[in-house]
């Protein structure tokens, strides 16, 4: 099932119709792509940058017209439903600027020193990983990191302009 697939001229005419939005519905278009991709129907390297493509498309389209949505959702009343997903709008918490105390700027200033120290003790630790033992310029044992939870290989998307 190719995603981006024009049929009658509708761009994405499966996933752009769907009357009734639900989690259910959302996993069986997923599950419908990546069957076709298993099945050896599409190559999984142009289905992922289609499915990347879409979620751009996606964020782009709910910058742009967010505040129209916000607007048709306060018209509608406190709750509402359309497609079948329960709408409300909310405020987010307030942002405050505490720069007015000398106070709070001196234990901001002392926080940005320290986590600035962190973190230059962090990469000497890393790098302490491959010596026996290393000190730093003080003869202090530097210990080495320890790895918590290994990499994992993940894929680059870039989309030209």
């Amino acid at each position: 099932m190719d995603i981006f697939k024009e049929e009658n001229n509708n761009l994405a005419d499966v996933v752009l119709s769907m009357d009734r939005v639900t989690k259910s519905n959302i996993d069986s278009i997923s599950n419908q792509v990546c069957k076709s991709v298993l099945d050896g129907n599409e190559y999984a390297i142009t289905t992922y940058i289609k499915a990347k493509a879409l979620e751009e498309i996606s964020s782009s389209i709910q910058s742009k017209i967010k505040q129209y949505a916000i607007d048709e959702a306060e018209a509608g009343g406190k709750e509402s439903v359309v497609f079948g997903c329960g709408v409300s709008v909310k405020s987010t918490a307030n942002k405050y600027d505490f720069s007015s105390s000398d106070e709070w700027l001196i234990l901001d200033q002392q926080i940005k020193d320290l986590s600035e120290k962190k973190k230059e003790l962090e990469k000497q630790m890393v790098l302490a990983m491959g010596y026996s033992e290393m000190t730093d310029k003080d003869g202090v044992i530097i210990p080495p990191a320890v790895i918590e939870k290994h990499g994992a290989t993940t894929i680059a998307i870039k989309i030209p302009k």
